[in-house]
């Protein structure tokens, strides 16, 4: 065996190693930044349902107060957080488009493949989210105390 050959050979060896990690590393990597976008996505869902219980008791305060224009933005921004939790979360449970930002119309991203662990946890909680849209939807039409009351407890429940 001639002495280039025996240099070549390890060389190619090493080539052919640092390649190989190269490519473990892009996959990994690759993966990792899906599942930190779906973790993301699934802690502003939390952020959300608190953010819309806010808004709704705001929303029902300032009507209340006779501010009726305050309201309705406020009511608007409600409605548009609503919007956004339920696409989002349409995507973790089925794959689908979910929204980057808080504005329902603004920029989205294909979810594929999601996480079975999340998945799982979002089946889970849709009985919660349809709770909370019609505990929602009562307080919005009463804004009896015991409406409010509801809304908060099932807010709770959506995060916990």
């Amino acid at each position: 065996m001639s002495i280039k050959l025996k240099l070549a050979l390890p060389i190619a060896l090493l080539l052919f190693i640092c390649l190989a990690m190269f490519g473990a590393t892009w996959v990994i990597t690759s993966s990792q930044e899906a599942d930190a976008l779906e973790i993301n996505l699934a802690g502003r869902q939390r952020m959300l349902s608190q953010n819309i219980t806010q808004k709704a008791f705001l929303s029902r305060s300032l009507h209340d107060a006779g501010m009726a224009e305050d309201a309705a933005k406020t009511n608007k921004a409600l409605r548009d957080l609503v919007a956004v939790f339920d696409a989002t979360e349409q995507a973790l449970m089925d794959s689908g488009n979910a929204p980057l930002t808080l504005d329902p119309n603004g920029p989205t991203i294909f979810l594929t493949g999601v996480n079975d662990e999340i998945r799982n946890a979002f089946r889970q909680t849709k009985p919660h989210w349809d709770t909370f849209l019609q505990d929602l939807a009562s307080y919005e039409e009463t804004g009896t105390p015991q409406a409010a009351a509801s809304l908060s407890s099932s807010s709770v429940q959506l995060v916990s």
